[in-house]
């Protein structure tokens, strides 16, 4: 037995060193061993939603050679942008922002990858640095972040900054211009400076290592790099944020919203998404998504945002400032992504006159294109119906695919997916094994599953006559 278990032991040290060969040229690669490696660091604002996260308000300039960091800067985007006077015709709904597309509007793709690629080239094409890699970030990260570090204080505040304050005071700070016309986001690179002294006092890498794991799954932090092989690493671990090409009869959803308010009220939405499939037994596929936003802006809420502001020393916010963070319609433009070829049969509380089918080149997806507003202390539904652009063959055997896309940096979303099959057919098996363990039946044939949308997911059933 003691000689199994040391076999088995041995067994397990060969796959980690095995692993460990193949991951030390990629570290030595990040860390600038051949040469200086330079990091673009996107901070994202996903209170102020776009396809690739949050509107890229500020970011980080990160040099890094043998090991050490070697130089750091802040920026703020408006600064280069400003002195770039080339006109770029925007794509979709970036042309509802602006009429000429700039740096800070580059995460126009749901994929991570293409927008990454894109913000590294609107950045050297403004007269920046070319750099080697691209790492995003969004307020949840840095909420999550200030749970491992704790309170981390600046000078500027009479309070410590926590998990629980810091998108809202920092919001408050930047758009009041607290710090000033000239640069009202120096105080975030006070916080920046602070927050890395409390990482190296605590060295909390093991924590900090799950958390970057976790956060990439929920697509609120990223990573791209220009070198294949460290590509291809980020691809493997899941930190990429890659939407993969779609197969032939597959389903395909994703909902990607982008706020053109020009304000922060997507802290204050909840999303309900029902998505119905409907599976008859000639082999046509219905699919019915109805969705439902809530906008919990309301009193109460401008008396707790008021009472926070307050406990920091700020005790008469501006009406218009209290409106960018949440008192003013949530104002969104979305694609609604499906297979290519999909056929929109009809529309509520929308008007069918007002959707666009649009194609996306780099996903290979069609998407529904169309806008929509939800009040402060209201909610607001809409429901599409459409065909997709197959047919399943029941004679024998055939399986339903659904691939299930979440949008960078989305919180707040709950997505029920319901299967409902004719009766001539016969369920045989599910994929994942606990969408028919957690799911509701009230009816043969019916299956519902309902969960936190934070993270891609895949399911499938096998279906016969």
């Amino acid at each position: 037995a003691t000689i199994l278990e040391a076999k088995f032991q041995l067994n397990e040290l060969s796959g980690v060193f095995n692993q460990f060969d193949e991951l030390f040229p990629i570290f030595l690669r990040l860390l600038g061993d051949d040469h200086p490696q330079r990091y673009l660091v996107l901070l994202e604002n996903n209170n102020e939603s776009r396809p690739g996260g949050g509107f890229i308000g500020s970011y980080l300039i990160v040099d890094i050679n043998d090991g050490y960091l070697d130089g750091m800067s802040f920026n703020d985007v408006y600064e280069i942008d400003g002195q770039y006077y080339e006109r770029i015709i925007p794509p979709g709904e970036i042309a509802s922002l602006t009429t000429e597309w700039r740096f800070r509007d580059s995460n126009y793709s749901p994929d991570l990858e293409v927008s990454a690629k894109k913000g590294a080239w609107f950045l050297e094409e403004e007269g920046g640095p070319g750099v080697d890699h691209v790492i995003t970030m969004d307020l949840e990260f840095v909420n999550r972040l200030l749970e491992i570090t704790g309170p981390v204080k600046i000078d500027e505040l009479p309070m410590s900054l926590t998990k629980d304050n810091f998108d809202t005071v920092i919001s408050y700070l930047v758009e009041s211009k607290y710090t000033g016309e000239e640069s009202p986001k120096a105080i975030l690179g006070s916080f920046i400076e602070s927050a890395q002294d409390k990482l190296r006092e605590k060295a909390p890498w093991l924590e900090l290592g799950q958390l970057i794991q976790e956060m990439s799954q929920a697509k609120h932090i990223s990573a791209y790099s220009k070198t294949e092989f460290v590509q291809e690493f980020f691809e493997e671990w899941g930190m990429a944020g890659t939407i993969a090409a779609p197969n032939e009869r597959e389903n395909y959803f994703a909902l990607i919203h982008t706020s053109i308010g020009g304000n922060k009220t997507d802290a204050y939405i909840t999303q309900d998404i029902q998505h119905q499939t409907f599976l008859e037994d000639n082999g046509i596929v219905l699919n019915q998504v109805t969705v439902t936003r809530e906008h919990h802006f309301d009193a109460f809420a401008e008396s707790q945002l008021k009472n926070l502001l307050s406990s920091f020393g700020f005790d008469a916010p501006p009406d218009w400032v209290i409106g960018i963070l949440g008192n003013t319609p949530n104002i969104s433009a979305f694609r609604m992504y499906v297979p290519h070829g999909t056929q929109l049969v009809s529309s509520i509380g929308i008007n069918q006159e007002d959707i666009e089918i649009q194609y996306d080149e780099d996903l290979e997806l069609d998407y529904f294109y169309f806008n929509k507003s939800v009040y402060p202390g209201t909610e607001e539904s809409f429901t599409l119906t459409y065909e997709l652009p197959y047919k399943l063959d029941f004679t024998l055997l055939d399986e339903y695919r659904f691939n299930l896309i979440k949008q960078p940096g989305d919180t707040g979303t709950t997505f029920t997916k319901l299967i409902v099959a004719d009766s001539s057919l016969t369920h045989y098996r599910s994929y994942p094994e606990e969408l028919i363990e957690n799911a509701h039946q009230d009816e043969i044939g019916v299956y519902e599953y309902s969960f936190e949308l934070d993270r891609d997911m895949h399911l499938a059933q096998l279906w016969g006559n």
